[in-house]
């Protein structure tokens, strides 16, 4: 079953009311009933079971009461996700599985070999685009809380968010451990785990070089060299199985 997003406020009640786009879904794709069930979250880790009480076509509103409700749990380290931006709907591939697997924030960034340029304005544009790519992730996987997302940062702005935690870069030409046995034992205590992976064309070795000054560690993942838009999916799903995040 769907879940449909909805105000924290509208859960702290006996009665709901969705009115938009998510009313609009409801009423014109699924075509929703009275004493149908739904499901609702408010994107901040509550989520709740509600009946459909009615229905309005004309004015796109749906309203019902709460039935059950109740709060995700906790997960023991947040995960925030560096990606080099990838050119057109790329990125947008990456939010979604990003979401799906459970990322807590997404940073897009531009380094010295990324081939997608964008002024501030450019860059704030494309921020609506990414959220609306966020909330239907959301809804479909079924997760209570809905990851950050923030707009594109140069590469020397990320020395400060990455010497927090533990932070790691996917490299084809790491020489240390592999992803895998990097991530055997987890740290006691660990609260943070940034994710790096380069733009399309990699990252310059400068840049390589400031991030090792950084404590970021560089890890293999594998053989074969994967896409940019590919890599972060494949990092957070080794992440989650080895670490038990999910």
């Amino acid at each position: 079953m769907s879940q449909f997003i909805i105000p924290s406020s509208e859960l702290q009640k006996e009665q709901f009311c969705l009115r938009g786009a998510e009313a609009h879904h409801l009423i014109h794709v699924l075509r929703v009933q009275p004493n149908d069930a739904i499901d609702l979250f408010d994107g901040r880790g509550r989520q709740a079971r509600g009946v459909v009480l009615s229905v309005e076509k004309t004015n796109n509103v749906v309203t019902g009461r709460i039935s059950e409700t109740g709060s995700a749990s906790i997960r023991p380290a947040q995960v925030h996700l560096f990606q080099g931006l990838p050119r057109g709907s790329k990125f947008d591939y990456v939010i979604e599985k990003a979401t799906e697997l459970g990322v807590d924030a997404i940073i897009p960034f531009l380094s010295q070999k990324n081939s997608v340029r964008l002024s501030p304005e450019q860059a704030q544009a494309k921020l609506p685009r990414w959220e609306n790519v966020i909330r239907a992730s959301a809804k479909q996987c079924e997760r209570a809380t809905l990851p950050l997302i923030e707009t594109p940062r140069s590469f020397d702005d990320l020395e400060g968010r990455l010497k927090a935690g533990l932070s790691l870069v996917g490299s084809q030409e790491a020489t240390g451990p592999s992803l895998k046995d990097s991530l055997k034992q987890k740290p006691p205590q660990l609260k943070l785990v940034n994710i790096v992976i380069g733009p399309e064309s990699g990252f310059s070795k400068n840049e390589m070089t400031r991030m090792r000054e950084w404590g970021v560690q560089a890890v293999s993942l594998g053989g074969r060299v994967l896409r940019s838009e590919t890599a972060g999916p494949a990092f957070l799903s080794i992440l989650n199985y080895e670490w038990e995040l999910d």
